[in-house]
């Protein structure tokens, strides 16, 4: 807009500067929404995810406690004849 009033090369480069800079500026916030974007979709997925590992750790804890019921011995039992 300087550059059409005072007609200086000065303002010249100052007016093609200051464009510059807005399309800079509008470049850096279409990128900074996408970023914004994709750290939601990721978080969204990271949050599905830790729900999930749940409840794969308490099937692995159930998994690795030892059960309270006796275990059955392996092999053939010798059946006690009644006389």
């Amino acid at each position: 807009m300087a550059a059409s009033v005072l007609s200086s090369p000065r303002a010249i480069q100052a007016s093609v500067l200051i464009v510059r800079t807005f399309v800079l500026m509008r470049r850096m916030l279409v990128t900074s929404s996408e970023v914004a974007g994709r750290l939601t979709a990721i978080e969204h997925e990271l949050i599905k995810h830790d729900g999930k590992m749940a409840s794969i750790v308490e099937v692995l804890r159930q998994l690795t406690n030892p059960s309270m019921r006796p275990k059955r011995r392996i092999g053939f039992v010798k059946l006690k004849m009644e006389s």
